[in-house]
């Protein structure tokens, strides 16, 4: 009896943490609909996975009081609806940058109920995984925010960015997932892997397709239009004239964030600047106009923001200075490049 309760547990954590294979998936999720002791011992599961996430990266995003009042909500017996939009809740407003398949939980719960809006975004400088509603996996980057409902409905998928996010998109032929961005960008697919760069304060948005394909719909002169991304294709949206350009990528550079990277291959120096921005939670001021015609190539892992901008003085002679170092209440420092 013992073993066979191991067993389940097992099960349960793999199927949480988002590792169980199919048979695993469907085991786990008819052993929980058995019974409502089977539905709360899934449920203190999950939370104990969730609270050593949260406690792992505690000192640094100051979220124990937030840990101590949801300790204190699950005590109580709640109706299944309104433990299941509790959990959305608390995950959402906890920004952990760990890898989670949250909305995977006892999914079958959420059938007969209205869709619940749900946000998840990340802190300067933090990155977020985690799986949609149709375990479709998203790779958040530094200071983004994505909405999306607590389960999808018949027809579509539609979810929303603002900032930068990874997409692995689960196959659905009856279903297509629609990405909303800023500026009335829509990227519309069945099933794909890309990488989506919308964040507020750039001029431009971005789309870079690793497998499948995608259509990437823009306006210009107040009519909505499209192109069709291939596999190793970077879109370019200009959020002022309308205009679209693209390029050809492997992209490495585009995509090295979500292995907490830095990779620059030959990548053009004011995108090198936009990717030190997002990791680093630094906004450079640039005086030479003429460094906008280089480009960088080279791997950064653990070295610090000082290591790499030596990198550009040394290789390119470009110099660089703190201007304002970042103090309380302050949201970054700023580098003057000249």
């Amino acid at each position: 009896m013992k073993d066979e309760e191991q067993d389940i547990e097992m099960l349960l954590m793999k199927y949480l943490e988002g590792t169980a294979d199919a048979i695993e998936t469907e085991s786990a999720e008819n052993w929980i609909a058995e019974s409502e002791e089977h539905f709360d011992e899934a449920r203190r599961l999950y939370m104990l996975l969730l609270a050593a996430d949260v406690r792992d990266f505690s000192d640094t995003m100051g979220i124990e009081s937030k840990l101590a009042r949801a300790k204190g909500k699950i005590r109580s017996r709640r109706r299944k609806a309104d433990l299941w939009k509790w959990l959305q809740r608390s995950a959402a407003i906890l920004f952990i940058p760990v890898t989670i398949s949250l909305f995977a939980l006892l999914y079958h719960y959420t059938s007969g109920y209205e869709p619940q809006m749900l946000t998840v975004s990340t802190n300067p400088g933090m990155t977020a995984s985690f799986r949609l509603p149709d375990s479709t996996l998203v790779c958040l980057n530094s200071g983004s925010t994505l909405t999306y409902p607590s389960h999808f409905a018949d027809g579509q998928r539609s979810v929303s960015l603002r900032g930068e996010a990874y997409f692995e998109v689960t196959k659905d032929a009856e279903r297509r997932f629609v990405l909303s961005m800023p500026e009335g960008t829509e990227i519309e697919v069945l099933g794909t892997k890309f990488n989506a760069e919308a964040y507020n304060d750039l001029e431009t948005v971005k789309t870079t397709l690793v497998e499948g394909s995608v259509n990437f719909r823009f306006m210009k002169a107040g009519k909505q239009r499209a192109v069709r991304i291939r596999p190793g294709q970077k879109v370019i949206y200009d959020k002022q004239s309308g205009n679209v350009s693209m390029r050809a990528t492997s992209g490495l550079s585009e995509l090295s964030w979500k292995d907490g990277k830095i990779v620059f291959d030959n990548t053009p120096f004011e995108e090198s600047l936009e990717m030190l921005e997002k990791r680093f939670n630094v906004s450079f001021e640039v005086k030479e106009r003429k460094f906008y015609d280089y480009s960088f190539t080279g791997t950064f892992v653990t070295q610090r923001l000082e290591q790499i901008l030596d990198y550009f003085r040394i290789s390119s002679n470009i110099r660089w200075r703190y201007l304002r170092e970042m103090v309380k209440n302050e949201e970054k420092m700023i580098i003057e490049i000249y």
